[in-house]
């Protein structure tokens, strides 16, 4: 009895361990990057990452395809400054090629002037209901 009831936890260990491995795969991730622009502006680049096993891919005529449709909204002071949404598709020819620590990277620079902004950035899935949100306040230097 008391052997069966170590097999059950341990059982239970482990798939308590894949569900927080899984759960921590598929989250977005977002850095930004600062550098000095021309007179009073700096360059902030923003790279973006999202597992590719996080999105789900159907079969179509050129094989395995997914997609991401990113948004990101700038304010200041609780103004929106700027609003920018794109398209990143993904295909694979084979669906056992697409391997977990994979990842579907994209980015995006902006020109702004020095000064605190807000960023909330959404990443949908284009096949699915799944959604990945982030807000984060960033700092842009004017490298003075």
């Amino acid at each position: 009895m008391m052997e069966m009831m170590l097999k059950l936890f341990r059982s239970i260990v482990v798939i308590l361990i894949f569900a927080i491995y899984s759960n921590s795969i598929a989250e977005m991730e977002v850095n930004f990057y600062s550098f000095k622009g021309d007179k009073d502006k700096s360059f902030l680049e923003m790279h973006l990452s999202i597992p590719r096993t996080g999105i789900e891919h159907h079969l179509g005529e050129k094989g395995w395809y997914g997609a991401v449709r990113f948004r990101t909204e700038i304010s200041s002071d609780e103004t929106l400054l700027a609003a920018d949404e794109w398209l990143v598709e993904d295909y694979e020819e084979q669906i056992d090629d697409l391997i977990p620590n994979q990842l579907i990277v994209d980015g995006r620079t902006y020109k702004l002037p020095a000064g605190i902004y807000s960023f909330r950035i959404t990443a949908m899935d284009s096949l699915s209901d799944k959604t990945w949100k982030k807000s984060i306040e960033v700092e842009v230097d004017g490298f003075d």
